[in-house]
């Protein structure tokens, strides 16, 4: 499938609004891929980032993505950018997925969460103010922080920048690294 056909299933299967907006959230998903697009990533890497919520946020399952004839590595990027719906809600879903990634020492994988945390970055301003400022002030940091010097220059820089303006709004200081 190409890109566009992959927007519309995107469209399709991932219903509702993004938490505390109007935004319907398949929306999220689409800028991510622009994203590392934007960046020069292979289009594996955007086709997964295009898809990196489908799993989580729709009733898709792996075995309907493998009948679209999508690659072996965009289902392995996949599988290391998707929560483990076998854990119990919360934290620990997050860090276990990037306890995978960082096993695999995946920089692709780490490129689509950097440009998933940038958009949900800008997003963020909507969720309550515990989950936002878990979110600016620990999520993407943790994201930021492992990903220096693994993902494009550019790219860290830029979620670096969303990083600084997350601070600012939340009236903290951020460590100069």
């Amino acid at each position: 499938m190409n890109i566009e056909a992959l927007k519309q299933l995107v469209r399709e299967r991932i219903k509702g609004t993004r938490k505390g907006s109007e935004e319907p959230a398949a929306e999220h998903s689409i800028r991510v891929s622009e994203i590392l697009a934007r960046y020069g990533y292979p289009e594996e890497v955007v086709i997964a980032g295009l898809l990196h919520d489908i799993l989580e946020d729709s009733p898709t399952t792996v075995t309907e993505l493998k009948e679209l004839g999508l690659s072996a590595r965009v289902l392995d990027l996949l599988h290391l950018v998707t929560h483990d719906e076998a854990l119990p809600e919360g934290d620990g879903r997050f860090v276990e997925m990037l306890g995978r990634i960082v096993q695999r020492g995946d920089t692709d994988a780490l490129a689509i969460k950097a440009a998933d945390i940038m958009d949900n970055l800008v997003g963020c301003v909507t969720l309550s103010p515990a989950r936002r400022q878990n979110m600016r002030l620990t999520k993407a940091p943790f994201i930021r922080n492992i990903s220096q010097g693994y993902i494009q220059k550019a790219l860290w820089e830029a979620l670096n920048e969303k990083i600084r303006e997350a601070y600012a709004a939340e009236g903290v200081s951020l460590i100069k690294i």
